[in-house]
């Protein structure tokens, strides 16, 4: 089983982006995500009704952290420490060398690059430093963006789950995606 190299939080970079901890300057910008109808369109939770919904929920993500369970990243422009999205691995699957990772921006960042750039160096972490053998991407098929995002960062599709999640009074489908691991690190963990 793979253990997580976490003793303090690591922070990345991009060429235009810093991949950090979230903290408590970043209250505002997190419920602006949370509570922001289009960028919560298909991630299937309640839409943050007040601060301490974001709160109790970067507590959890801290938590998943210190647990070496899961991983959040904040997303912010270099130069800037203004939120824009998260980013992160969770649902760790340690005995199987697998992570899903798991992502959203606010709204006024779609369709500027930001999630590409960001998940090629997250991918890279996982792969390089986690040394996963596999990272999966669960998304809502009508996410047709996430779907582009995938298949442009060679992610190949595993799979759909015809309504396996239940949300709000709903059924709703799942499509599984996966990227393996180019550089095999396995034998070293025998």
């Amino acid at each position: 089983m793979i253990e997580f190299p976490w003793d303090t939080f690591p922070t990345l970079e991009t060429e235009r982006y810093n991949l950090r901890k979230l903290n408590d300057s970043d209250i505002e910008d997190f419920f602006a995500i949370r509570s922001e109808k289009e960028s919560m369109q298909y991630i299937s939770r309640p839409l943050a009704k007040n601060h301490q919904d974001v709160i109790e929920l970067m507590g959890r993500t801290h938590d998943l952290f210190l647990a070496r369970e899961g991983i959040n990243w904040a997303i912010s422009e270099k130069g800037s420490s203004a939120l824009m999205g998260t980013i992160g691995f969770y649902r760790m699957k340690k005995e199987h060398f697998r992570a899903e990772v798991g992502y959203q921006l606010q709204k006024k960042y779609f369709r500027k690059g930001v999630m590409y750039e960001v998940l090629q160096e997250v991918v890279k972490y996982g792969f390089e430093v986690m040394k996963l053998h596999s990272i999966e991407a669960d998304i809502n098929p009508d996410n047709i963006a996430s779907r582009k995002l995938l298949e442009k960062s060679n992610f190949k599709k595993e799979g759909m789950f015809k309504e396996n999640f239940f949300f709000e009074g709903k059924f709703y489908d799942s499509e599984i995606y996966s990227l393996m691991n180019p550089v095999k690190y396995f034998n070293e963990y025998n």
